[in-house]
């Protein structure tokens, strides 16, 4: 019993040292201490207890880090032209389904409004800002997509609502899409069951096609 609390204090002394040489805060930067933390590029946090349990039982004293869950983020693109009008009620149901993850909203039909969450404005600004929407205007889809591919990082989601008829000269909003999947956004969306073949045919395959008007079950889980 003595001999086994002998090498509890062994592991427990090996294991501060080798978490004080790491900066004793519990971040790390490919072992680069930085102002008294390490950080890593995944922002790691040491896990005490798994630490301990580790240098225990296997007597390699080698920190056990915990890794931040990534937060899911999503662009909002949403038209809001007069053709719209007749889908507003719909339109709305699937805005606000993603209203949770939402970062960006961008909201077009001749012209384009894009709002940020930022430290000064809360996600809520967001939901009545959706919830306030008019629907007037012809149709840019181009032009909401080049905005919405300046603001989306990569790796997130972007969702267009969108009857897709195109009203206003333009480039294609094909070509914008192929610049948004570039950045490696994923896009999703919704749209007229009518159109849903000739897009399937225009559009790479990676970018999710769903009919407006069919009840979007779990629309988050399936991102």
């Amino acid at each position: 019993y003595m001999s086994k609390r002998k090498n509890l204090a062994f592991y427990a002394e090996a294991l501060a040292t080798r978490v004080l040489t790491l900066s004793g805060r519990g971040r790390r930067e490919h072992g680069k201490t930085i102002t008294g933390w390490t950080k890593s590029s995944y922002g790691e946090r040491l896990d005490l207890r798994k630490t301990l349990l580790k240098t225990v039982r296997s007597q390699v004293h080698e920190p056990v880090y915990k890794r931040r869950r990534r937060v899911r983020t999503a662009t909002l693109i949403v038209d809001r032209s007069s053709s719209m009008r007749k889908a507003a009620e719909r339109v709305l149901e699937i805005a606000v389904s993603y209203y949770p993850i939402t970062e960006n909203l961008v909201l077009f039909s001749d012209d384009v409004e894009v709002i940020r969450i930022t430290p000064s404005l809360s996600r809520r600004f967001i939901l009545e800002r959706l919830l306030s929407l008019d629907f007037n205007g012809y149709t840019n889809i181009s032009k909401a997509l080049r905005s919405a591919e300046r603001i989306a990082k990569s790796g997130s989601t972007a969702i267009l609502i969108s009857d897709m008829e195109q009203t206003v000269e333009d480039s294609p909003y094909v070509l914008e899409i192929e610049k948004l999947l570039r950045k490696r956004v994923k896009l999703v969306v919704y749209t007229l069951d009518e159109y849903i073949p000739e897009l399937r045919r225009a559009l790479c395959k990676s970018v999710v096609l769903k009919p407006l008007y069919k009840k979007a079950l779990d629309t988050l889980g399936r991102l």
